[in-house]
């Protein structure tokens, strides 16, 4: 509560803050321009599963298991229209034959307005089932649903290389957190 005698002291605080807020406001502006772009984390867990070409020299299934992290870099216009994404996403599959088949994919992407995103890069298989090294070209396709804050994506990638191509499913969590 402010007492009747501080009354005009409160105001006058209150305005030199309103005309400083303004003033550093105005330079800002000034100095970088008016902000258009918003950038957002939307990095999470992912799981699911991948179906690759029947190998009978491998030591694990048609159907292997996928369990990771996706980091995601997100730049939303102001204005409205298509986000840009860049993604990394690192994967460890075939637990479930006591393997673990690491792979590592970088993708750029675009996300419509609706959810709808889309996004190509290279990926790099560690040491796939048969110990070898392999590199590819990934193709993805999914729908990001937000619920409350949280942005749950479902994504179909199919990859390509010379040993055949394999299509992975994938799902898992994101909250989005402004980064700028």
């Amino acid at each position: 509560m402010v007492r009747a005698s501080n009354a005009p002291r409160a105001l006058a605080c209150a305005a030199a803050l309103s005309l400083a807020w303004a003033t550093a406001s105005a330079a800002q502006e000034t100095i970088e321009g008016p902000q258009s772009l918003i950038e957002r984390d939307l990095s999470g867990p992912r799981f699911g599963f991948t179906v690759r070409p029947d190998e009978s020299t491998s030591e694990v299934g048609r159907v292997v298991s996928q369990f990771g992290w996706h980091f995601e870099h997100q730049v939303v216009p102001l204005g409205g229209g298509p986000q840009l994404i860049t993604e990394v996403v690192p994967l460890f599959g075939g637990v479930e034959y006591g393997k673990i088949i690491p792979s590592f994919t970088f993708a750029l992407g675009i996300r419509t307005e609706s959810g709808m995103e889309f996004g190509m890069g290279p990926s790099f298989t560690l040491v796939n089932s048969s110990g070898h090294s392999g590199m590819g070209l990934v193709v993805a396709a999914g729908k990001s649903i937000d619920y409350s804050g949280i942005s749950i994506p479902i994504d179909l990638a199919v990859s390509t290389n010379p040993q055949g191509t394999r299509t992975t499913l994938t799902a898992g969590y994101a909250i989005r957190r402004a980064s700028r």
